[in-house]
């Protein structure tokens, strides 16, 4: 693909097996980081993307690392717009 515009669902976690098929770099059970592994295959190699992640991607270990290491070494132009998640039931309580 040339283009990839996508808001992933973050903070749930995939049903056992799926990790499987990505690569065994990538396998994890979380739902952002699988859909960023995926997006870096699918793009073309001048493709560009548009993502909107949390921030804990950008800051965050194992797979984390392995994604943002793959990102920074491949050609894949990406635009990351990172949308602060914050938690709200401290003030509701």
């Amino acid at each position: 693909m040339n283009l990839v515009l996508s808001n992933p669902p973050f903070g749930g976690l995939e049903e056992d097996g799926i990790e499987k098929i990505f690569p065994k770099e990538f396998q994890t059970k979380e739902t952002a980081d699988l859909f960023l592994a995926l997006i870096i295959k699918i793009l073309k190699k001048k493709g560009r993307a548009s993502v909107v992640l949390p921030d804990g991607i950008l800051f965050g270990n194992g797979v984390k690392t392995r994604i943002k290491q793959k990102l920074l070494k491949s050609a894949i132009c990406i635009q990351l717009f990172v949308c602060l998640v914050v938690s709200l039931t401290h003030i509701l309580q």
